[in-house]
């Protein structure tokens, strides 16, 4: 097949980009293979020197150019464009685009780098304007004649997307140059110029990387076969164009330019932030009253809980220092900046603005308690939130003249609103999330030195003699939605002795006897996303359940794959249940060989115990 897809007429790659059915997409395996070496250069029209290059080797698709298709030498890359095609790899590319339904297609190019030819481009969307040309013409005929012979030609709107993101260049490349080390070097010698701005946007400008999914059980499987999200399609995250920006930022912190230049460069921040936001959005995981900054970024003011894993969050860091720049040399124009933020989409700028308005002087206290009262109160009660508006409360409830103090206590006293939670609450958990969430709040008031109106005092009071429990902790904890703690971290030793509360632990454990169990073992959260979020309290319970000889396979195999996300909980899963991963019968063993060695293989980068 290859001797006859080489042939220079072109003719045979055209049959076989025609034929019908299509030839499936495993030949690209084929045709990429490096497999030719320097003996076949005649074949391709290519004149090679006379002494032999043992080391060449190239494919059919991935190949030198014959003297009529060859770029001229230059000091350009011919606006990047590449060299002419012949008539082999043009057909080899029209081929391709029988296959724009397929991921698999999506996922080789982005692994390539993504940069495709200009005449690929023009192909594939071509293709794309043809097919939405006959669905919105309903020439029903024609797209049956073509499912038939090309099942996978016609894109789904999720497929749209994902072409949408590679033809635009919002696609990470592996192979980028971006050098953010030397953009500090330059502004250390000359100083903020007009091109280092430009070139810092290129630097910092959000991208995405694109990965096969891993499918942790039936369910997604049964996702993947009928998409409703991409990443029931593709595994993606939202990078930026330049790698490891967090190690960089101390470094330039230290730099009189770069204080200079922040006030200067906070307009370019908020757009890079917004454009971030914007993308993710498209992606299908941000809208105006969720996105993923409050778990990739627990605290917009610093924390250790903010662990640096996710490099898209220094634009919130950036925006934050520059914006800090800017109050205290002019507080008006910091205290409009904020006001805007509070009007623009998606929980991140709501976060910033609220942290601004913790700052003395910045917003007026009437202002900010607007904010937190409007739509039911939405930003108030909102986990995405929660760690600014209880920072709020702390810093500036002591301010709230009697009329603003009595509209938020008041709002605060209603509780949440119900369409926040599931329809499946239980009443009692129901009240239990009330109860603590009112409790919670009037806490961080009493802590700020705010003095509580009768309502409110008596109600905090109540509640406090009901539930002892209750407690505030010097850390901060509870302002926060997760809380992960590692070697190191201020809490660390108190907490390796796991302390749960014991209504909790019995719910937990009597939620995962059930067979099967609901889905939803919490409120909003999944199984999945307890083991990362509440992780002592699904490991305990799992831990519990093994005492009775009790072994929920599908649970565990959930649990593995949560706690693989990231090194912290890879490492404190390690150091809290290897022994009791050492006792799991070896029947039980055999169902969940591939979680548990996914996780082995992750907790080897980090074994600092246990290591016999």
């Amino acid at each position: 097949m290859l001797w006859a897809l080489s042939d220079p007429s072109g003719l045979p790659a055209k049959r076989f980009a025609e034929f019908n059915p299509v030839p499936p997409l495993d030949w690209l395996e084929a045709f990429s293979d490096d497999r030719y070496q320097h003996a076949d250069l005649v074949r391709f029209g290519v004149l090679s020197c006379a002494e032999a290059d043992n080391k060449l080797a190239f494919s059919l698709i991935h190949r030198p150019a014959p003297y009529t298709h060859a770029p001229w030498m230059s000091l350009f890359a011919d606006n990047g464009r590449g060299a002419a095609w012949d008539d082999v790899m043009f057909y080899l590319a029209h081929w391709l685009t029988r296959h724009l339904n397929d991921p698999d297609l999506i996922l080789w190019l982005a692994k390539r780098g993504g940069q495709l030819h200009d005449r690929f481009i023009w192909l594939i969307e071509g293709e794309l304007e043809r097919m939405a040309r006959l669905e919105r013409e309903n020439k029903t005929a024609e797209l049956k004649a073509i499912r038939t012979n090309a099942p996978n030609a016609i894109p789904s709107p999720l497929m749209h997307t994902l072409w949408r993101l590679l033809l635009t260049g919002q696609v990470k490349s592996p192979g980028h140059d971006l050098d953010l080390y030397r953009w500090k070097d330059w502004l250390q010698r000359d100083g903020l110029t007009a091109t280092l701005r430009l070139q810092m946007r290129e630097l910092l400008a959000p991208r995405v990387t694109l990965r096969k999914p891993f499918h942790w059980g039936d369910e997604d499987r049964d996702q993947a076969k009928s998409p409703q999200r991409l990443r029931d399609l593709v595994d993606w995250e939202l990078v930026l164009a330049s790698d490891h920006v967090h190690s960089l930022l101390p470094d330039l912190a230290k730099s009189k330019h770069w204080r200079y230049a922040l006030p200067a460069l906070l307009n370019d921040f908020q757009q890079l932030l917004r454009d971030a936001l914007d993308l993710m959005r498209e992606l299908g995981e941000a809208d105006d009253r969720s996105d993923r900054s409050f778990w990739d970024l627990p605290s917009i003011s610093p924390h250790w809980q903010n662990s640096g894993f996710s490099d898209w969050v220094v634009l919130i860091e950036l925006v934050r220092d520059a914006w800090q720049a800017v109050y205290s040399t002019d507080q008006p124009r910091a205290s409009r900046i904020a006001q805007d933020w509070f009007t623009m989409p998606y929980p991140t700028f709501k976060r910033l603005a609220l942290f601004a308005a913790s700052q003395d002087g910045c917003i007026p206290p009437e202002q900010w308690v607007d904010w937190l009262t409007i739509d039911d109160a939405w930003w108030l009660w909102s986990e995405e939130t929660q760690r600014e508006t209880m920072r709020l409360l702390v810093l500036q409830g002591a301010s709230l003249e009697p009329e603003a103090r009595k509209k938020l206590e008041t709002v605060i006293l209603d509780g949440p609103p119900r369409r926040m939670y599931n329809d499946d609450l239980e009443q009692d958990r129901w009240q239990s999330i009330v109860d603590y969430s009112v409790w919670l709040r009037l806490a961080k008031l009493e802590q700020g030195d705010s003095q509580l109106g009768e309502a409110a005092l008596t109600k905090f009071n109540e509640l406090t003699k009901t539930h002892p429990e209750w407690k505030l902790s010097k850390h901060e904890r509870e302002e926060f939605s997760h809380w992960m703690s590692g070697t190191g971290d201020p809490d660390f030793e108190e907490s390796r002795e796991v302390d749960i509360a014991p209504r909790k632990r019995k719910e937990l454990v009597e939620w995962l006897k059930q067979s099967p169990p609901p889905q939803r073992p919490f409120h909003e959260d999944t199984w999945r996303e307890t083991c990362k979020k509440h992780f002592a309290n699904a490991g305990v319970a799992l831990g519990d359940l093994a005492q009775e000889g009790i072994w929920p396979i599908d649970r565990w195999r959930d649990a593995f794959y949560a706690w693989t996300e990231n090194d912290r909980l890879a490492r404190r899963s390690w150091r809290c249940f290897a022994p009791l991963v050492q006792a799991i019968p070896n029947d039980k063993l055999e169902k969940l060989a591939h979680a548990l060695t996914w996780w082995l293989r992750k907790v080897a980068e980090t074994i600092d115990s246990n290591e016999d």
